[in-house]
């Protein structure tokens, strides 16, 4: 079910609804222009999950800390490096990314 997500955070990149890296979607969540959406890898440290957690909080924007792997982000959207998070920029491809996040819960969940 992650292939699903991943096609979605792939997609969102291509239209260029997608911000990359911890300092980018860190100073996107403090700005103006609020990402619909935080997706955070589950192996991305403590302290990237803390720090992102807490300014989505305070800044009201959706946090999503998944199953994800920091490598399975990066192919998806096509990064050389390790992407420890993103901010998906447009609504519509937020909430289809939570709906599928929702399906993989349930999955996993044995539901």
């Amino acid at each position: 079910m992650n292939e699903k997500v991943l096609s979605m955070l792939g997609l969102a990149k291509k239209a260029g609804k997608i911000i990359s890296g911890t300092s980018l979607v860190s100073t996107f969540v403090r700005s103006e222009n609020k990402p619909a959406l935080v997706v955070v890898a589950g192996d991305a440290s403590q302290n990237t999950q803390k720090m992102l957690d807490a300014a989505c909080r305070h800044h009201k924007v959706t946090y999503r800390l998944t199953e994800l792997t920091m490598d399975e982000i990066s192919n998806a959207i096509g990064a050389s490096y390790y992407i420890a998070c993103v901010a998906v920029l447009d609504q519509g491809f937020a909430e289809e990314i939570l709906k599928r996040l929702a399906e993989t819960d349930r999955t996993s969940q044995g539901v």
